[in-house]
C-alpha cells in the first residue's frame, strides 16, 4: 500500500466513469445512473437505463427474444475489452467477468471475480476483506 494508491472510493468512480464511458461508445447508450461496490475480491456494478434505442425499439415492436438476443451478442462483444478496463483500473488480474441485463427494466450488472484484493489506501474499509487474505496480499506487494 502506497500513498499514491487511490481509496476504494476513488476507485469505485474511476470505475463508473470508465464504465459508463465503454457503454457509450461501444453500445450507443451512456447508463443514466450507476453504482460500483467493492467486496473482498470481488466488484460489482449496477447500470440504470443501460438499453440502447435498437433494443428498446425491438421491445416496442414485440421483438423480445430478438433484443435480447442483441442484448446477448452484445455482452459478449463488450466482456473483453471490460476485462482489460477493469484490470487496468483495480490494478489485479479478472479471474471472470459476469454481465448481466434486464431488458424489461433498463438494468444491467456486471460482476468482476479479482484474483487479489485491489491495491487501495486503506483496505481495511473495503466491505467483506478477510483480514488473514489482507495480510497475504499486502505481503505480495
Amino acid at each position: 500500500m502506497a500513498l499514491t494508491d487511490p481509496t476504494p472510493g476513488q476507485l469505485e468512480r474511476t470505475i463508473l466513469q470508465q464504465v459508463q464511458r465503454l457503454y457509450r461508445q461501444r453500445i450507443g447508450q451512456r447508463p443514466s445512473k450507476a453504482i460500483c461496490q467493492l467486496f473482498d475480491e470481488k466488484l460489482s456494478v449496477v447500470l440504470w437505463d443501460a438499453i440502447s434505442v435498437t433494443e428498446q425499439t425491438l421491445l416496442e415492436i414485440g421483438r423480445e427474444e430478438l433484443a435480447k438476443e442483441v442484448r446477448s451478442q452484445l455482452h459478449e462483444a463488450i466482456k473483453p475489452q471490460l476485462k482489460t478496463l477493469l484490470e487496468e483500473i483495480v490494478g489485479a488480474s479478472i479471474i471472470t467477468v459476469l454481465i448481466d441485463s434486464d431488458l424489461s427494466s433498463g438494468f444491467s450488472s456486471i460482476t468482476a471475480i479479482l484474483d487479489d484484493i485491489p491495491a487501495v489506501r486503506n483496505p481495511e474499509s473495503i466491505p467483506k476483506v478477510d483480514p488473514k487474505k489482507l495480510a497475504e496480499s499486502s505481503k505480495q506487494r
